[in-house]
C-alpha cells in the first residue's frame, strides 16, 4: 500500500498498444514505479469502481460526522421544523 504521507504522482495517458490498438496507460511513480495498460472497457471498470469506492468512503465520513453532532443529546420529535412546533412532545 502507498504512504499516504507522500505526494503520489500518476500520470495517465494514450498508448498504442500493438494487437488491441488504443490502451490507456497509468503509470505511478514510486519504488518500485508501477505501470498499467488497460484496453479502454479495463479502464471504464476501473474508472467506475474508483468513483464507487470514493462515494463510499465519502458517505461514511458524513455519517461519521453526522453522529458527532448529535452529541448534544436527543432531539424532540418535530422540533425545529417550522410549523409543527405544537406537534412535539412535551415532557415536565
Amino acid at each position: 500500500m502507498t504512504d499516504l504521507s507522500q505526494a503520489l504522482n500518476v500520470k495517465v495517458s494514450l498508448a498504442d498498444c500493438a494487437e488491441e490498438g488504443e490502451c490507456v496507460e497509468i503509470r505511478v511513480a514510486g519504488e518500485p514505479p508501477l505501470e498499467l495498460r488497460l484496453s479502454p472497457p479495463q479502464a471504464r471498470a476501473l474508472a467506475s469502481d474508483l468513483i464507487q469506492a470514493v462515494y463510499r468512503a465519502e458517505v461514511k465520513q458524513s455519517l461519521r460526522a453526522g453522529r458527532g453532532s448529535n452529541a448534544s443529546g436527543p432531539r424532540q420529535a418535530g422540533a425545529g421544523l417550522l410549523g409543527t412546533e405544537h406537534l412535539a412532545p412535551r415532557f415536565s
